[in-house]
């Protein structure tokens, strides 16, 4: 899932992905502009109104996430996350958005998530 993408998974299982390379659920986000004066308009005075709505949104819900070849959930950079009674076999990742993945991320027109566990 990429910037503007929502993924709202509920009572699933994931399993059995093969590829070594790419997590077995993945929100690639935005990167995250310096903090504004607090009488800005955002939701979040911290990030430009542009920027917050295009986070994408992981919502994960009842699900588990296993026996995967690779990692089982991987958020790049800044997303909105809720996960509720989530069972995975490998730890959740939280990663900085990287140059390279910023790219892909601008050039998509899919979401991305913010973490709120």
């Amino acid at each position: 899932m990429y910037e503007r993408g929502t993924l709202r998974l509920e009572d699933c299982v994931v399993t059995g992905t093969k590829s070594p390379t790419y997590a077995a659920v993945e929100a690639l986000g935005c990167t995250i502009v310096p903090p504004r004066p607090l009488q800005s308009a955002t939701m979040d005075p911290s990030i430009e109104p542009s920027i917050q709505r295009s986070r994408p949104h992981l919502s994960l819900m009842r699900c588990r996430v296993q026996a995967n070849a690779c990692p089982g959930i991987v958020v790049i950079g800044s997303a909105v996350c809720h996960f509720e009674d989530l069972e995975v076999d490998t730890p959740l990742s939280f990663k900085e958005l990287r140059q390279e993945d910023e790219q892909v991320a601008s050039a998509s027109s899919l979401s991305t998530v913010d973490t709120q566990l």
